[in-house]
């Protein structure tokens, strides 16, 4: 809700907006053997390694504001910053987490002195929300209901998001976080309208 005080959290269910369906699907797809005695968070500090884990896409939102509830109650919430949703895919190699965590931390969305596009989240030290989205990665190409089926093993999709949120904290930038796997509603203030999608395809 909008009102004189500016943008406010829902303080019953009726004032939610609808809920988004951040599920995953009933069949979980078989975890690569070769991650099984993996650990990720040591990995990343390896970028020489060619091990296949995971393809990602990240849809970025400058906001002024963003909440996430899940049972209507508010668990992460930001001011002036970016919403960053994250879908991870099967297949491709590690470089593609260090590719969307460069981009994100230092995308220049933000507005300078002269009003251009020159500053990123980290220059003007605003923070970050990110919320695990794999419907990201649906596929649409046949019929009308999307598939999900490019989406990753949600025990091995949870973990990559624990890392991507970590490496950002590492980097300075305060972030807030959304509940992997949950039914969450999303409330943002949109400024701009700025709205950018990256595909790890894009490295």
């Amino acid at each position: 809700m909008v009102g004189a005080r500016g943008f406010e959290p829902p303080t019953s269910c009726s004032q939610s907006r609808r809920a988004t369906g951040l599920r995953y699907a009933p069949n979980p797809l078989t975890l690569y053997n070769s991650l099984k005695s993996i650990n990720l968070t040591t990995a990343l500090n390896y970028k020489h390694l060619s091990v296949k884990i995971l393809f990602m896409k990240a849809l970025i939102q400058r906001v002024l504001e963003a909440d996430v509830s899940v049972q209507c109650k508010v668990i992460a919430c930001i001011q002036k910053g970016i919403l960053v949703f994250l879908g991870i895919e099967r297949g491709d190699t590690m470089e593609d987490l260090h590719y969307i965590l460069k981009k994100v931390s230092n995308l220049r969305i933000f507005e300078d002195s002269n009003g251009k596009m020159n500053l990123s989240v980290k220059d003007i030290n605003a923070s970050a929300l990110v919320v695990s989205e794999f419907t990201l990665l649906a596929d649409t190409k046949k019929g009308n209901r999307p598939s999900f089926e490019k989406a990753e093993d949600p025990k091995m999709a949870k973990e990559i998001y624990e890392v991507f949120i970590e490496r950002l904290k590492a980097m300075g930038i305060k972030t807030e976080e959304g509940r992997f796997g949950a039914i969450m509603n999303v409330r943002l203030i949109n400024d701009g309208p700025v709205t950018i999608t990256i595909d790890s395809r894009g490295s």
